[in-house]
């Protein structure tokens, strides 16, 4: 749909410019309608999320209710958690 038509290129410009207040801007994507928006912003969080974002990813899990967005979630969580304890 549009929203993801014009969602999935923010979220991947956001992404590589890893500019300051970009986990917020991808969380804020998560709600998007489009669940292939949702599932990239979920991505970028896996790229860019610090293990402070940890608690937030795993709330948003417990209700997520799209399998491919789920799955993008579940992959998100386990990178940043695998960055929190590497630090």
């Amino acid at each position: 749909g549009g929203d993801a038509a014009l969602l999935t290129p923010v979220i991947a410009a956001v992404k590589a410019r890893r500019t300051e207040g970009a986990v917020d801007a991808l969380f804020g994507a998560t709600g998007a309608a489009a669940p292939e928006a949702r599932a990239a912003a979920y991505a970028g969080l896996g790229d860019l999320a610090g293990g402070d974002a940890l608690p937030a990813l795993l709330e948003h899990l417990a209700v997520i209710d799209d399998d491919t967005v789920r799955k993008s979630a579940e992959l998100a969580a386990i990178d940043v958690a695998k960055r929190a304890g590497d630090g």
